[in-house]
């Protein structure tokens, strides 16, 4: 019975706390796109080289 109870039992999750490693990786580039587009934007309406 042993035997049975280890083929059929279920491991642990993991713990809730973690996340999915894409998830850093595509706050990483939401931020930057925001900033590149609030850049572009600001551009439009202020004077002056930028870079």
């Amino acid at each position: 019975m042993a035997d049975v109870t280890r083929i059929v039992a279920v491991p642990k999750p993991a713990e809730a706390t973690e996340t999915h490693p894409l998830v850093a990786i595509a706050l990483f580039c939401a931020i930057g796109l925001l900033l590149s587009l609030s850049v572009i934007v600001l551009d439009q309406y202020l004077p002056g080289e930028w870079f």
